[in-house]
């Protein structure tokens, strides 16, 4: 700050010691005016006052220095109301020696300019400058009278800028008001203007003008009114005149539009004026083309979309009317380019609802706009193009149709049937169609779905009706696309549920007008979809289930030669989906389905000689003739599934023999079909087993000779045993669904089928070719009997009996010996005496030749082939008997790997439709394990494992799944149960990650396993140590938060986590009997278990995740309610889901305590184990072990041993790397019972001392904490030896940022002092923390606040101090104002300072310290406390080199602190050191007149203000002589 020039010369002439104390007090005096315009209001009332009580001792210093500010009037100085203030108060105190008349007047001057030149009322600086003018008058009225009246008459200040922007202002206005009554002239009297080439000439100059010049104006308001009346002025312009302007003019108006609604009306009327002008003219074309149009429209769309419901009631008006003009700007644009601006909307609409901005509230008006589009927007749908955006179109009908019903105001009223707009027929075939893929990106399926049922209206009024009922059901069907996918026949099922959709939608019409017009578009739509497209495949099925609701056989017969006509047979996908196609059509139509399958055969014809002839050609033929073939067969197969059986038995010679006689050509004739193409044809025709069972004479007959097709594909299937043993396999396997059938006449024929399959390969193996060598008599044509010889004419190598993959077999056909039905079971025992007949007569591998005992397996055999022979001649012998026998054979036939394949497959034996199958299976699984479950390896088991689960899983029957859930007991029992225990409670993590196990149907399987392995007498305790072992080893996410790291595991380690508790609780609750006894039996490893892992799951729970604790919760719920310990599950259902560190280590604790009171014998064992567990790597479960360690030692008095234990073990772990965990210990050490706490004393009062030294706050805290508590049992004995380091440390504890360490530590220092009277030492303490005490006194913590007096009151009476006593009890010394201990100080510190001057200066020394403390409040208090004790000090020579050291700190650094109680405070000291010093009185400095006039001279007499009430005055000399 600059100093006057009068002080310093002053200064200059004074001594040098003198010369410094007056400069710094000079520079206190500044400081002190700067601090008037403090931002804080404390701070500037301090500086107020401070200056208040200066000003006194030296008014015109003071003066002098707020002249100095004053310079520049407010706009410079922020707080000149104070200056004003400091001002009077130095006027009143002037004497009347120095108040001269030429010195007032130039005050008042500094006065009255601020009043004068300013435009607004502000009473607080007006009223202070008011208060100076009294103040001066009190000196000099009339001179104060004499400058007020120089202001009462004469203009007031004017700016003449200000003056000729508001003339603009208004030229610009009335020349829009000329332009409107210009126009309504016109369109009263429509003709030529009547204006004159001046009239003329002066309008385009102000056109141009406006355009050019105030268009481009950095006011808004001038750019506001110029576009106003260019808006009136457009219309009146020349057309090359306003196309010149157009790209000046677009650009400022759009940019208008975008202000507040009150600009943005004005700048939207504007643009609809210039649109209409520019677009709609009659004098020519448009001026603009579209392209250039699309930036207004991209800057008008989200202008129509905002929401004016924000506005207040009187925005609401002109927000409607801005609405309505964009709207008509847009009615101009469409008016001038109807389909390009549709377009432009259309894809404008596709592109914001692929990028989500059409969904949710925000987007509701958009949306509204946007209806606009409504109905053009269906013109998407249909080109093959937009096919890629469909699901983003039909997102956007979405929107639009909800948005339409939710206003009552239905889109359908606004379809038309011109032909720009798709029929509702083209739509709802395409929409069908473009359902097929379920897993379409964009949940296309989905948003299909909801478009046809918003567009329903638009079908006939029952079919709108029929897609609300049926179109969320659909929606459920493919909501969960993860679950979807778990199923392998997700497509096909899908793809059935679009063809009753669509035959239950033709039904519910019942118009064969609507139905013919939904077929023409289909037939349409073959173009928009590739042949090799599923789309194109579910094309054909749903016109050939629309052709199976038409009569017109006409109609009929030309649809299905479309279909032909656009399929492609040589492409697998569109071959199948012609077929099934044609295959609906002949559920209506058979007659004409059967006559143009026959032309396809008859037009395919001359087979043979083509395909002999192609072995001459290229062979480009060969392989059209093979597709038309299968194409054949499939037709014909699919023909015979969906014809009525009352049609087919009229029809059924033909159709079939047809069918047999293509199938069997096909398979027959050279060159033989490839493998692909053979198994296409046996696919298409093994439908057949399928036919009902009448009229039977014919069934039969058929069945018997697909039986032969089957044989006859097997004999032409290949040249060696391998690959026909691969046929084999091929032809039984897709036999299994008529084997397993739950129709019994399908069961039946499959077996005989395999029967007789079986006996022709065994032929082959043994060399013949029939019973006695001769081939064996098909009812086939000539071919096959001249063609199958020469196919057998090369040497037979034989299979391998791995080939046969006995395993798979064996299990396929066990289930059919317990049959319900008794030629099933005879054939099946049959069947397996053949399989292993062909079986060992043929070579094996290597490897497992040790695994066949020869002569046992052929005494099974013949065992078996016994009861083969048994039961074709007694038919009542005991079924469950031969059952036994059989199986008691394969336990011995079965080689070691086939018997863990048959293990491995027995999910669908288990599950078999007939249930007296499936239990034979489920009991012959069990004596398979219990009679060879030892030969088992881990691998094995584990696969078993997953078979039986996958069963249990299947059955909802109780009885089944229970029998199920004895083999898998069986199994773990029998075998490794570590094994089977890993595989279940892993598809129970599984599960629980990915299903809903709550709505499972039948409930979860996984589930009653647990509880079946709870009520096992041998696994229930086993199983429960799993689990125990389990979750001591399962590593969880921690929080290190003292490490700043962050460790996770794996969502798979989660589940297994999630599995592992929901295992136990399952364990817990249905256990029963047997399971209680198991719980009861290891109490002490279960309760610790759950308390280490409740400690591991909260520390995961901190990071958001608390599902895992749900679950255990749970569990330990469960084992309260096992135990009967119902007060611990009070505790965890109370506090349980705490997830704060402290609150979870509090509940351990009270569980802890609940079981030493509920079970006080288990509390050794347990202890012993949370002790170990002391030592694990997890941090959270170490912290959880201290926690219940520290509560158990409470219970812990009559085992003296337990309690030796647990004391060595928490001494060893205060050192842990776990702050938590060396708290604990700490806490759990001071718990220890009263009883024997004199034992241990020494070691706690170490680990305490130890510990207050710790790296972590809150260890520290905890050592403090625990201090006070150890205090109140100690005897003097065992503090004297640390009672000295226990101060020091505890000093270096109070100045912690913690407010809690702070209390504790002073609290503590106040307990001490029990034990330090007498000592010096402990005096010499007293003394050094003083100061500190004093200073958190007023600690912005109020808990601190009262420790210190309470220790304040402990301190007193050993501190020899006179008088203290008494300040102690004042009210002063309790309260928390902060004049109140301002107060306090003062007398404090003039009691203080009587003592020795060491004492004095180590207090300052300790103050001045505190100047740099952390806390704002603490050094305000320090500044108080420094600056009393300077005001109370006499000697001078000890007074000196701390008042210039305090006086430079404050002028210098604490003045400008950024804390306004350090400024406030630093100026009330830098008063009070000023009138100590008394150094202000000795300057006798000038007022330096010219400096004032030159200040004052924007305040002379050539202005002058209105007369204003005089303001209230400050009664200076009364305040000061009251303060003083």
């Amino acid at each position: 700050m600059a100093r006057s020039v009068a002080f310093s010369s002053s200064i200059s002439t004074m001594p040098s010691s003198s010369a410094a104390a007056a400069a710094a007090a000079l520079e206190a005096v500044q400081v002190l005016v700067t601090s008037l315009a403090d931002e804080s209001p404390v701070a500037r009332d301090a500086a107020l006052a401070a200056l208040r009580e200066i000003a006194p001792m030296n008014p015109l210093l003071v003066l002098d220095c707020c002249a100095t500010v004053s310079r520049g009037g407010r706009r410079r100085f922020g707080n000149i109301a104070g200056v004003f203030l400091v001002m009077a108060s130095a006027v009143k105190a002037l004497d009347r020696s120095d108040a001269e008349r030429e010195f007032l007047r130039k005050l008042a001057k500094i006065a009255t300019a601020e009043i004068v030149s300013s435009k607004e009322l502000n009473v607080d600086w007006q009223r202070a400058a008011a208060s100076l003018l009294v103040a001066i008058g009190s000196h000099d009225p009339d001179l104060m009278m004499e400058e007020l009246f120089l202001y009462f008459a004469g203009p007031t200040s004017a700016l003449p800028a200000m003056l000729q922007i508001l003339a603009d202002f208004a030229s610009a206005e009335a020349f829009r008001c000329w332009c409107q009554a210009a126009w309504q002239y016109i369109g009263d009297a429509p003709s030529e203007l009547p204006f004159d080439t001046d009239v003329m000439s002066f309008m385009n100059s102000v056109f141009e003008l406006l355009l050019k010049v105030w268009t481009g104006s950095r006011d808004l308001k001038v750019r506001l009114s110029s576009v106003e009346a260019l808006g009136e002025m457009v219309g009146l312009v020349t057309r090359s005149q306003l196309k010149s302007a157009l790209p000046r003019i677009i650009p400022t108006m759009l940019d208008l539009c975008r202000k507040d609604q009150e600009i943005a009306f004005v700048a939207s009327h504007s643009l609809h004026n210039l649109l209409n002008a520019s677009l709609l003219s009659e004098s020519g074309p448009p001026l603009l083309d579209f392209e250039e149009l699309t930036v207004v429209l991209i800057t008008l769309l989200p202008l129509a979309s905002a929401n004016t419901s924000k506005f207040e009631h009187s925005y609401v008006s002109k927000g409607l009317k801005t609405y309505n003009e964009i709207q008509h700007c847009f009615l101009v644009i469409s008016s001038a380019y109807p389909e390009d601006l549709c377009m432009f909307l259309l894809n404008l609409i596709v592109v914001m609802a692929s990028n989500c901005y059409l969904s949710g509230h925000p987007a509701e008006l958009a949306v509204e706009f946007l209806l606009v589009l409504w109905p053009f927007i269906l013109k998407l749908i249909i080109p093959k193009k937009y096919t890629g955006a469909v699901a983003t179109i039909c997102k956007c009908i979405t929107e639009l149709c909800r948005h339409k019903l939710s206003q009552t105001n239905p889109l359908y009223t606004e379809f038309n049937a011109s032909n720009e707009i798709p029929n509702p027929e083209d739509l709802f075939a395409r929409l069908l169609v473009l359902l097929h893929n379920p897993l379409a990106r964009g949940q296309l399926a989905t948003h299909i779905l909801m478009v046809m049922c918003y567009l329903g209206q638009l079908f006939p009024r029952n079919l709108s009706l029929f897609l609300q009922d049926e179109v969320p059901k659909m929606k459920a069907y493919i909501g969960d696309p993860e679950d979807l996918k778990q199923d392998s026949t997700y497509q096909e099922t899908w793809d059935d549920m679009i063809i009753n959709f669509l035959a239950e939608s033709l039904d519910v019409v019942n118009d064969s007008e609507w139905v013919i017009s939904l077929g023409d578009a289909f037939a349409r739509q073959y173009d928009l979809y590739a042949t090799c497209d599923g789309h194109s495949a579910l094309l054909h099925r749903c016109l050939g289930m629309l052709l199976q609701k038409v009569d017109d056989r006409i109609y009929v017969r030309e649809k299905i030669d479309w279909m032909c006509a656009h399929s492609s047979m040589s492409i697998p996908i569109n071959r199948l989906g012609l077929a099934q196609g044609i295959g609906l059509v002949a559920a209506s139509h058979l007659d004409t389905v059967l006559e143009k399958l026959k032309n396809i055969l008859e037009n395919a014809g001359q087979s043979a000689l083509q395909r002999f002839l192609s072995l001459f050609s290229l062979g480009a033929k060969v392989e059209d003739v093979d597709d038309t073939y299968a194409a054949l067969a499939l037709m014909y197969g699919y023909a015979a599934r969906y014809a009525p059986s009352t049609v087919i038995e009229a029809r059924i010679n033909a159709l079939v023999s047809l069918a047999l006689s293509a199938c069997t050509t096909l398979v027959s004739i050279e060159p033989r079909l490839p493998m692909e193409t053979r198994n296409r044809v046996m696919k298409a025709t093994l439908g057949f087993f399928a036919l009902p069972t009448e009229p039977s004479n014919i069934v039969e007959s058929l069945i018997t000779n697909l039986i032969i097709l089957l044989g006859a594909i097997l004999l032409t299937s290949g040249e060696d045993g391998r690959s026909r043993a691969e046929q084999l396999l091929h032809i039984l396997r897709q036999l299994d669904p008529y084997v397993s059938s739950s129709a019994e006449h399908q069961r039946r024929r499959g077996c005989a089928a395999v029967n007789e399959v079986l006996v022709k390969f065994r032929n082959l193996c043994s060399g013949g070719f029939g019973v006695l060598g001769s081939y064996p008599t098909f009812t086939l044509n000539k071919q096959i009997d001249q063609a199958a010889p020469r196919s057998l004419s090369t040497a037979f190598v034989l299979p391998t009996r791995d080939s046969l993959s006995l395993g798979e077999r064996i299990m396929a056909y066990l289930p059919r010996c317990a049959d319900t039905d008794a030629e099933v079971r005879k054939v099946a025992i049959q069947i397996l005496a053949l399989f292993f007949n062909i079986a060992l007569s043929l070579p094996k591998k290597k490897a497992s030749v040790n695994d066949i005992d020869l002569e046992s397996s052929y005494s099974a055999l013949s065992s078996l082939e016994d009861i083969v022979s048994i039961i074709r001649r007694e038919a009542s012998i005991d079924q469950a008997e031969v059952f036994h026998r059989v199986v008691s054979s394969l336990c011995v036939l079965l080689s070691k790997d086939e018997l863990v394949v048959l293990l491995h497959s027995c999910t669908l034996a288990a599950c078999d439709k007939v249930k007296q199958s499936s239990d034979g299976s489920i009991q012959a699984i069990i004596m398979f394990i219990i009679r060879r479950g030892k030969e088992l390896r881990e691998a094995d088991v584990l696969r078993a494992t997953q078979s039986l689960l996958s069963s249990a899983v299947s059955l909802t029957n109780k009885e089944s799944r229970r029998e199920v859930l004895n083999a898998i007991s069986c199994l773990a029992e029998n075998t490794n149960h570590t094994i089977v225990f890993n595989e279940v409670l892993f598809v129970a993590g599984r599960d629980i990650c990915t299903k809903d196990i709550a709505r499972i149907r039948g409930g979860w399987a996984i589930q009653d396993v647990f509880h079946a392995f709870s009520q096992h007498k041998v696994l229930a305790i086993l199983f429960l140590e799993y689990i125990l072992s389990i979750l001591h080893k399962e590593p969880v996410a921690t929080n290190d938060s003292e490490k700043g790291e962050i460790t996770s595991e794996s969502s798979a380690d989660d589940c297994i986590l999630q599995a592992t508790m929901f295992a136990l609780n399952a364990f817990l609750r249905g256990g029963g009997k047997i399971g209680k006894q198991a719980v009861e039996q290891s109490y002490p490893s279960v309760l610790s278990a759950l308390i280490l892992k409740l400690g591991s799951l909260h520390g995961l729970a901190e990071l958001g995740r608390n599902e895992l604790l749900r679950s255990l919760l749970i569990a330990f719920q469960s084992f309260c309610d096992c135990v009967g310990d119902i007060e611990m599950g009070k505790i965890l259902a109370r506090d349980g889901e705490q997830t704060e560190k402290e609150k979870w280590i509090d509940l351990v604790q009270e569980v802890a305590c609940s079981s030493s009171v509920k079970r006080p014998k288990e509390v050794l064992p347990t202890c012993s184990i949370l002790s170990k567990a002391l030592n694990k790597n997890q941090r959270a479960e170490r912290e959880a072990a201290a926690a219940a360690l520290s509560e158990y030692i409470r219970h812990s008095e009559k085992e003296p041993i337990l309690l030796d234990q647990m004391v060595l073990e928490l001494c060893q772990h205060v050192s842990d790397d776990s702050p938590t965990v060396r708290s604990l210990c700490l806490r759990g050490l001071v718990q220890i019972p009263k009883s024997c706490i004199p034992k241990y004393i020494q070691q706690v009062l170490g680990v305490i001392l130890a510990l207050l030294e710790d790296t972590k706050e809150s260890v520290q805290l905890t050592a403090v904490q625990c201090l006070l508590t150890v205090l109140n049992v100690s005897e003097q004995d065992a503090i004297d030896p640390v009672l000295i380091n226990l101060l020091v440390r505890l000093r270096n504890l109070q100045v912690s940022m913690n407010t809690k360490m702070r209390s504790n530590a002073f609290a503590a220092y106040g307990a001490l002092s029990a034990y330090g009277v007498g000592s010096q030492q402990f005096l010499e303490q007293i003394h050094a923390t003083l100061p500190r005490l004093i200073l958190h006194l007023h600690d912005d913590d109020l808990s601190v606040r009262l420790a210190c007096r309470n220790t304040f009151q402990l301190l007193a009476p050993l501190m020899e101090v006179d008088g203290l006593s008494s300040l102690l009890s004042k009210k002063y010394f309790t309260s928390d104002r902060r004049s109140d201990y301002e107060d306090f100080i003062r007398d404090l510190t003039r009691q203080l300072c009587r003592l020795s001057p060491a004492r004095v200066d180590s207090y300052l020394e300790s103050a001045i310290q505190a100047f740099d403390a952390p806390w704002p409040v603490i050094k305000a208090n320090a500044v108080c406390l420094v600056s009393c004790m300077l005001s109370f000090l006499d000697d001078q020579r000890f007074l000196a080199p701390y008042f210039s050291q305090v006086f430079a700190i404050l002028v210098g650094r604490l003045s400008q602190s950024p804390d306004a109680v350090v400024r406030a405070a630093s100026s009330s000291a830098l008063g009070l050191l000023i009138k100590r010093s008394n150094v202000v009185k000795t300057l006798t400095p000038k007022f330096d007149r010219a400096d004032s006039s030159q200040n004052s001279q924007h305040g002379d007499t050539h202005t002058k203000t209105s007369s204003e009430p005089q303001q209230e005055t400050i009664d200076m000399p009364n305040d000061t002589q009251r303060e003083q």
